[in-house]
């Protein structure tokens, strides 16, 4: 009887200590996409500790919700996509929800002219053709576990040829230890045309919900065309500005002393002709 009872609680001793609470956490958060059943633990049961619909009667007992995934209607998009693993790991979760896990957050900084903010960088205007200063996204692993990225960061969406990965520090492969982050910088470099332009940039990793992604825009000017320079107006006659100025106020006076000469070969003309009478 002592052996029998004994040989029980190493059993159970054993089992509880395969039980991995955060690996439940992230199928308790994320099941919908791990298991293809379109729903999670946390879209029904609230995010822990204690949950509705009784939840938490289910702590550290993992045939509590095996049975609720078999019977209760509710459930059935469970059915046949959970093992007995992940019905331990998610008791043991339940049983400890406050266990360490990672925690990925995104900062953000925009370009001057620009705004940026948790889900989104909006680069504001650009002539079209040029490309704007770097915007700056830092992907974060705020949480006490380390996690890993699956994938290099890209851009997609609308208008992806519109925005670009000028430099990034973020490595498919790499892990972010807690409290570590990796870098990237982003350009806006809209094409012709004007208007608003879309697009994301994103990146894989290994926790709960499995990429993180923000929102890119930003805004086409179409360039102006340049101005022609407007003619010099024609300066007057004797004017001193603009070159011909003194040239002219020259011609001006040569003209003058002709009429003067002229004039007074007149007179002297004049005169000969009196005397000329009165001899």
């Amino acid at each position: 009887m002592r052996f029998a009872f004994g040989l029980l609680l190493l059993l159970g001793l054993a089992e509880a200590g395969a039980q991995d609470s955060l690996r439940g956490k992230r199928y308790y958060l994320d099941a919908g996409r791990l298991t293809g059943s379109g729903v999670s633990c946390v879209d029904c049961h609230g995010g822990l500790p204690g949950g509705a619909f009784g939840i938490g009667r289910a702590a550290n007992s993992p045939w509590i919700i095996e049975n609720a995934v078999n019977t209760l209607a509710p459930m059935a998009p469970f059915r046949g996509r959970l093992s007995s693993a992940d019905f331990a790991d998610l008791a043991a979760f339940i049983g400890n929800p406050g266990v360490a896990s990672p925690d990925l957050r995104l900062t953000t900084s925009a370009p001057p002219g620009g705004e940026a903010g948790a889900d989104r960088i909006d680069f504001g205007k650009t002539a079209a053709g040029a490309t704007s200063l770097p915007a700056t996204l830092n992907f974060v692993n705020a949480g006490q576990v380390a996690m890993r990225l699956t994938s290099a960061p890209r851009v997609e969406g609308l208008n992806t040829p519109d925005f670009a990965i000028a430099a990034t520090d973020c490595v498919e492969g790499a892990t972010l230890m807690s409290q570590q982050s990796c870098r990237v910088d982003l350009r806006f470099r809209p094409g012709t045309g004007d208007g608003l332009r879309t697009a994301a940039a994103r990146i894989d990793h290994d926790w709960v919900g499995g990429t993180a992604a923000i929102a890119l825009l930003g805004t086409a000017v179409a360039a102006s065309a340049p101005t022609p320079p407007s003619s010099p107006a024609a300066a007057p006659v004797g004017s001193d500005g603009g070159g011909g100025g003194a040239l002219d106020g020259l011609a001006s006076l040569v003209l003058f002393g002709v009429l003067v000469m002229r004039a007074a070969g007149g007179r002297l003309s004049g005169g000969k002709g009196r005397r000329a009478r009165g001899s």
